[in-house]
């Protein structure tokens, strides 16, 4: 059997969201494990109405376009490329949510929901 070189290590609370705020979860942690690509850990944390995915690792990139698609419900094209952010801006939308994305360095990037008014 070959040994993986690389993994994610995904840090869970004991509550996750189920429904709608599930699948948003599952597609955000997608694009950032995508975004490791040598390995690094993911932690959730679900306080009231926000959901924080918080990624470290080196490096981290997410791919081009991603940010756009995922804070600009309707401005972007849509594509092969983006359809997941685009799909999961949607999502967060229909549940009167924003995303939020921090690009804090090139081995940290926050991505959290904004409840909108």
């Amino acid at each position: 059997m070959q040994k993986l070189a690389h993994c994610v290590r995904l840090v869970l609370p004991n509550e996750c969201p189920d429904g709608p705020g599930s699948r948003l979860l599952l597609g955000l942690t997608n694009i950032l494990m995508e975004g490791l690509i040598r390995g690094g850990s993911i932690h959730v944390a679900v306080e009231a109405d926000v959901l924080r995915l918080t990624a470290e690792g080196e490096p981290l990139q997410l791919r081009p376009g991603y940010v756009d698609a995922l804070t600009q419900v309707g401005d972007t094209e849509v594509h092969a490329r983006n359809i997941l952010p685009h799909y999961l801006a949607n999502l967060a939308a229909s549940m009167h949510l924003g995303i939020k994305v921090s690009v804090l360095n090139k081995e940290r990037i926050v991505i959290e929901t904004v409840v909108k008014k």
